[in-house]
């Protein structure tokens, strides 16, 4: 016996009735049923006998397509293999031979049971082989034949069984898998646009306002303002279309330039302390994003006037700071906290919020992060 192709699975699992194809596969397997008419090359039967044979071959075949369309769900395996042990009860008498009806039922309750089950179905149908020979009376030509094939073909089905399961578990793990990173890929989507658009937007709403102040009183200083207004959107596009290819980096020292521009056009006093630093890139635009989406949230919620930007290495850590004297932080979902959180914990650091007075956010990532000198 053998596993059914892939085609034939699909077909089984859908509940659709086996093509010609499928027959075509079963039917070299029937081969072995040519001992049950061995004893014919060199005996002349009765008619009847010849009648009963040819009446108990056609229920056998019948069990036996039935079993195989239903080679995919067990349950409905039970009572073919019935029928084919049937068949080769009622002729074991009339025919040696029929110990080959033996060996297909044995292969099929295989798997129609669970392992430990299927072990006690094999040991029943070895037991009938038993109890047959030994009420007709039946020699060791029918008898050696029918238990060695029952558990030598039944073993083998139970192996088949568990590695087609094995085989299912593992795709089964790996869409699971790919389904996990589709949704991870989402999230961080998601995240980088939401962090890159809000702070964008922002910085263009802040000098739109300004160059509308400035065109009020005809300064010269609009046209200048417009001109960065264009700079950032087109530096928004660029960025969004990095993110969406998955290729994003971002320089930490020319984000806390821009930042700190910012923070001056919302009319916030600023102070940076920076230490340099020699971070791999990954880390540096990790860093970069948090201190955009701190400072975006200091301008667009904290009503502050003064601002202070940190960075610095301490003896096992590195440690970012934006702190700012407002109104205090606002933490439900839509301020980008959550996704600085989460951009920190995949560097395997820590966020902090400190809201008591003012806001204060201090983001912490392991000195295992930092490049090697």
């Amino acid at each position: 016996m053998s596993t059914l192709t892939d085609e034939m699975r699909e077909a089984a699992a859908r509940g659709k009735p086996l093509r010609a194809a499928a027959i075509g596969f079963a039917l070299p397997w029937l081969i072995f049923t040519g001992f049950f008419f061995i004893k014919f090359f060199y005996v002349t039967p009765p008619a009847w006998e010849i009648a009963l044979s040819a009446a108990a071959f056609g229920v056998f075949l019948l069990a036996y397509f039935v079993a195989f369309r239903n080679y995919y769900r067990p349950t409905r395996l039970r009572v073919p293999s019935l029928v084919m042990l049937l068949v080769g009860t009622v002729m074991a008498p009339v025919n040696p031979g029929a110990n080959v009806f033996f060996s297909y039922p044995a292969w099929y309750l295989a798997r129609a049971f669970p392992p430990k089950q299927a072990f006690v179905a094999l040991a029943g149908v070895a037991g009938l082989a038993i109890f047959v020979t030994w009420i007709f009376g039946l020699g060791l030509d029918f008898f050696l034949p029918a238990i060695l094939l029952v558990f030598a073909l039944g073993s083998m089905s139970i192996g088949i069984r568990r590695l087609e399961e094995t085989q299912s578990a593992l795709g089964k793990s790996r869409d699971e898998a790919a389904h996990l990173a589709r949704i991870a890929e989402r999230e961080r989507i998601a995240r980088d646009l939401h962090d890159t658009i809000g702070h964008s937007l922002s910085v263009i709403a802040l000098k739109s306002d300004l160059a509308a102040q400035l065109a009020d009183t005809s300064a010269p200083d609009a046209a200048q303002e417009m001109r960065e207004i264009n700079t950032v959107a087109r530096q928004s596009l660029s960025e969004i279309r990095a993110t969406l290819s998955g290729f994003w980096e971002l320089s930490l020292e020319s984000e806390l330039r821009a930042l700190e521009s910012s923070i001056r056009e919302a009319g916030i006093t600023s102070k940076t302390s920076i230490a340099k630093l020699n971070l791999p890139a990954p880390v540096e635009t990790a860093l970069a994003m948090c201190f955009r989406e701190a400072v975006t949230n200091v301008i667009r919620h904290s009503e502050a006037s003064n601002c202070v930007l940190s960075l610095e290495q301490n003896r096992d850590s590195i440690v970012g700071v934006v702190a700012d004297n407002g109104i205090g932080a606002r933490t439900e979902p839509g301020t980008g906290l959550t996704g600085m959180r989460q951009r920190v914990e995949q560097m395997r650091g820590d966020l902090r919020i400190d809201a008591t007075s003012g806001t204060r956010v201090e983001f912490r990532l392991p000195l295992e992060h930092k490049a090697p000198a």
